[in-house]
């Protein structure tokens, strides 16, 4: 029985403090969450947007990791760029627009 009482407390844990980040300017230290587009998860952004949001790791020496789970702009005409770094200067994990096809996948900082 301890075994499936630390399944479940270790379950309700991991729910309890992962947040979700909407796309917006802004930094973030963490190591858990769900990040979305401007609108959230059931709407769209908007158009015009540009926003610079940075995800750091939550204690010195761990690395970021983005798992993209769905993907869709419109090709060609709204463009994701990732950075390997804390700024907009840091080499860039290449820009992203489109549908699946063009998903970034998952990527980690390489600092």
């Amino acid at each position: 029985m301890k075994k499936i009482t630390f399944l479940f407390f270790f379950l309700i844990t991991l729910i309890s403090y992962s947040q979700d980040f909407l796309m917006q300017n802004g930094t973030v230290n963490t190591c858990s969450g769900t990040f979305y587009d401007s609108g959230g998860a059931g709407g769209n952004y908007t158009s015009n947007e540009t926003f610079v949001f940075t995800i750091c790791q939550e204690n010195a020496g761990q690395k970021v990791q983005l798992q993209f789970t769905s993907f869709s702009t419109q090709l060609n005409q709204d463009i994701l760029t990732i950075y390997d770094g804390d700024s907009t200067a840091a080499d860039s994990f290449g820009p992203f627009s489109g549908g699946a096809g063009f998903s970034p996948g998952l990527k980690c900082n390489t600092r």
